[in-house]
């Protein structure tokens, strides 16, 4: 278990909360910019002492309420990748992981260790480069296998995506998706990319002004995951079952079978997020169209949303699954739309993330 309870003013402004988390898997640490979410990972680091604050990780106290206990950051047993990967640029890829080890050579566990990160991390082909020609998605998964090499006993991520450009994001997401998965370190990562939330995180604690607003599942916080009036979504747990050479994956779970593109990397269990933008609603089922993902659904809630003219509708799924949809007022209304209805959800095969 790892813990942090925190009562601190911080000029004007004041975190306050006491978040329980587990020691394994992915924890996301989520909210805007300036809610406290790297403020709480610098205090677990022991990069800022904060008052009255108790960190303790598997039972051992990193900082006690008092102040009088503290573990210096080097002491503790962490790995920390930044926002920038923060890279030696005098030392080619392997130097760079092996840097964090304080020795040339490693045992033969360690290398191990080793050969299996920059597999996991796709770095095997660039041990002998040097900097200079890698991108910054390369940088940041080199960032990430330093990290790891020591065995830390977690590892702390501060928004490592945020200063790459889309492609780049898109590149490394796949890799970080895998270590999620596989890594045994448990990881605590800090974003406010909802999307990113929904692909790695196991646990999710929703962070504002200094305060835990939710805490739990990714479907469980995702209602509360709206920064600056993003679009609704759906989190939908599917089991990869067949790539087609036309490009298209097929996904199922118990009697749902779903098609996308674009996941030909993906294997075992994939976590689907689908925009309610995205979804349309049909009162009967239609055949002959160019969209694949046609499920029987029914509707359990019809709430305006904050857009003129503009409906959020909830469905619910043979399973228990709940899809979102954003419709105009004028469709709820021209097909007659109303809660407890049986209807069609229709999603596009492309339109799935």
């Amino acid at each position: 278990m790892i813990k942090i309870e925190v009562d601190s003013q911080l000029g004007s402004f004041h975190l306050n909360h006491t978040i329980e988390l587990p020691s394994s898997g992915v924890t996301v640490l989520f909210g805007e910019s300036g809610c406290g979410k790297t403020s709480t990972l610098r205090a677990l680091a022991g990069l800022s002492r904060l008052d009255n604050c108790l960190v303790s990780v598997n039972d051992e106290v990193w900082q006690s309420k008092s102040g009088l206990d503290f573990v210096p950051t080097h002491k503790r047993s962490l790995g920390y990748v930044f926002q920038q990967a923060a890279l030696f640029q005098h030392l080619n890829v392997k130097a760079n992981i092996m840097f964090g080890m304080h020795s040339n050579s490693l045992s033969h566990e360690q290398q191990l260790r080793f050969d299996q990160l920059v597999n996991l991390l796709g770095l095997a082909h660039l041990l002998e480069r040097g900097l200079s020609g890698l991108s910054g998605g390369e940088k940041q998964r080199v960032a990430i296998a330093r990290s790891l090499l020591p065995e830390p006993s977690v590892l702390l991520m501060d928004e490592p995506l945020s200063a790459l450009d889309e492609q780049r994001k898109s590149e490394v997401m796949p890799f970080l998706e895998s270590l999620a998965k596989e890594c045994l370190v448990p990881i605590i990562y800090v974003t406010h990319s909802v999307s990113e939330v929904i692909k790695l995180a196991d646990h999710v604690v929703v962070m504002s002004k200094g305060m835990v607003v939710k805490q739990g599942s990714v479907e469980a916080c995702l209602p509360y995951m709206t920064l600056g009036g993003s679009e609704p979504r759906s989190v939908l747990k599917m089991h990869v079952t067949q790539h087609s050479e036309d490009g298209v994956t097929e996904l199922c779970k118990g009697d749902i079978r779903l098609w996308m593109t674009g996941a030909l990397h993906h294997e075992g269990q994939v976590r689907c997020e689908i925009l309610a933008s995205d979804v349309s609603i049909t009162k009967t089922r239609v055949l002959d169209s160019s969209v694949l993902n046609i499920l029987s659904a029914t509707i359990e809630r019809i709430e305006e949303t904050k857009v003129s003219g503009e409906m959020l509708v909830e469905v619910r799924l043979i399973g228990g699954d709940c899809i979102r949809a954003l419709i105009t007022r004028r469709s709820i209304t021209r097909l007659g739309l109303a809660e407890l209805d049986k209807v069609w959800v229709q999603i596009k095969a492309i339109a799935i993330l």
